[in-house]
């Protein structure tokens, strides 16, 4: 599965999605994300 990410606000916000990174892992190990910043 590949996931991309859209972030258009503060590169501080990136930090707090990392916990949905790690769920997202968690439960789709072979997913692939990317981020488009």
């Amino acid at each position: 599965m590949k996931i991309a990410i859209v972030k258009l606000s503060s590169l501080g916000d990136i930090v707090h999605s990392m916990v949905v990174l790690q769920f997202i892992k968690k439960h789709y190990p072979e997913s692939v994300i990317d981020w488009v910043v």
